[in-house]
Formats: C-alpha cells, structure tokens, sequence
C-alpha cells in the first residue's frame, strides 16, 4: 500500500490561517471521511519579536533590549 501525500497547511493566530485550515478541512477531509486522501500536517509560527523590530527600528538592538526587560514581567 502507498503512503498518502502530505498537505501542509503553516497557520498562525491569526483569522485567515483560521479560514485557511478550515477551508482545507471542508474541501479536502470532510467529503472523504472516514478515508482521508492526505496526511494532514500543520505548521504553526509565531515571528519573533527581533525579527519584526529589525525591520521597523534603525537602532533596534537598544529597543529591543528594552523590549525583552518588559516581556520578562
């Protein structure tokens, strides 16, 4: 027997990761339960904070020191 493909679906918190796996689920599992045609796997992530302030800030290191000294509380 073959393995099924793989379908990844990368979500994060936001509202179209939410509509995207549920779109996902409704078109490509539900119809075919309990014989699903994909091994489903999902992704999750989350950005960095130093990711995102390397962009917005020119002198980023120093916000983001203090930054880090307010998420620790």
């Amino acid at each position: 027997m073959s393995e099924k493909p793989i379908m990844l679906v990368g979500i994060d918190e936001g509202e179209h990761s939410f509509y995207a796996l549920t779109w996902t689920l409704d078109h490509f599992f539900t119809p075919f339960a309990p014989n699903f045609p994909y091994k489903l796997h999902l992704v999750h992530n989350k950005p960095t904070l130093s990711s995102a302030i390397g962009v917005l800030c020119p002198d980023s290191r120093e916000f983001y020191q203090n930054v880090k000294q307010f998420d620790k509380l």
